[in-house]
């Protein structure tokens, strides 16, 4: 009986839904607390909410990779309610899996399948961020190859089988590698960015933002009050070049900055980006490496404990953000849903 409840309940949602309006909204039209970090791993949220919602704020911005073979149904449901409960906005950012020393290329049959099962997630706000994969100026990021074409059919795509289920979902070009040269397993970040212009002028408007990695070259060691194009405001220019072939106004994220010696890059360059008041989310790299590759970035140790970098991060003052939530009439939907199909 007490599930016989929620079956008609839900009948009644398929057959009359909610006459609601879906459409993205401007990240800068309520308050924003532009600070927040990169993650590996969703249950990583408890440890970095105490540091993108300290000294004042909530509603910081929390991004995360999730793979393609890494469709947990409860795990995702699980991250994106905790987001909830904890005042986290969630950037999503796509990707695939390894084969070989390769990330596999993706294909418009993934997008798909991340589409249908991202849609059904309880997404905290209404805009539902997504980062349309990661450095493909990389040919390790690319299936081994540097493909311009293939990636702006990616983005083509996304917009079409995103937007189809939802107008939330909030599409943002994927971050390029600005110091990466032209050569055999990379191309340089502009030329890719005029190799996709060459093939069709107007692919931004097919997206709502941009999100940019700012990075101190080279090395990732320079001092971040270094000038030029392979420093932190690397981003710079490759605005000045979008917007020569597509003048926008679109909204853009930091998703990735950071430095080998974090101690000393932090203060200076978090005063660099909040200076930008164009940039409606910061999301350094990177909370946690444990042993890894990363761990010199790592803003905890090897055994979770803050780094100085992170004390100093945690100090900041932020504000308290209103971002407006999701719809409550998808809420219920959702949690109708789960009722009746979930195990």
């Amino acid at each position: 009986m007490k599930r016989y409840i929620p079956v008609v309940l839900l009948l009644l949602f398929l057959l009359f839904p909610p006459s609601t309006v879906s459409a993205v909204y401007d990240p800068f039209s309520a308050p924003n607390n532009t600070f927040g970090v990169h993650i590996l791993d969703p249950s990583e949220i408890f440890d970095a909410v105490k540091l993108v919602n300290t000294a004042g704020g909530s509603w910081g911005y929390l991004t995360v990779p999730i793979r393609s073979d890494d469709r947990n149904r409860y795990k995702w449901q699980q991250f994106f309610r905790k987001c909830s409960e904890l005042k986290i906005i969630p950037i999503v950012r796509l990707t695939t899996y390894f084969t070989g020393v390769n990330w596999t290329t993706p294909t418009s049959n993934d997008l798909v399948d991340f589409a249908n099962f991202l849609n059904d997630m309880p997404w905290p706000i209404k805009n539902r961020y997504l980062i349309l994969f990661n450095e493909p100026n990389h040919a390790n990021e690319w299936g081994g190859e540097v493909n311009p074409g293939q990636y702006l059919s990616i983005i083509l795509s996304a917009r079409e089988i995103f937007k189809t289920r939802s107008d939330d979902f909030f599409l943002l070009s994927a971050g390029l590698d600005m110091s990466a040269p032209n050569n055999s397993t990379s191309m340089d970040a502009l030329d890719f960015y005029r190799r996709m212009f060459l093939l069709d002028v107007d692919w931004p408007k097919e997206i709502d933002g941009f999100s940019f990695h700012a990075y101190p070259n080279p090395g990732f060691s320079a001092a971040p009050s270094a000038t030029g194009r392979f420093n932190i405001g690397s981003y710079r220019y490759e605005l000045r070049l979008i917007n020569k072939f597509y003048p926008s106004q679109k909204p853009y994220i930091i998703s990735e900055t950071g430095s080998v010696f974090p101690d000393k890059y932090y203060r200076p360059a978090i005063k660099y980006f909040f200076s930008d008041p164009e940039i409606f989310a910061v999301t350094p790299f990177l909370l946690f490496a444990g042993e890894g590759n990363f761990s010199r970035f790592s803003l905890l140790d090897k055994n979770y404990s803050p780094t100085s970098a992170h004390r100093y991060l945690s100090s900041i003052p932020k504000i308290s953000g209103s971002p407006l939530l999701s719809d409550p009439e998808d809420r219920l939907y959702l949690w109708l849903y789960e009722m009746v199909i979930s195990p």
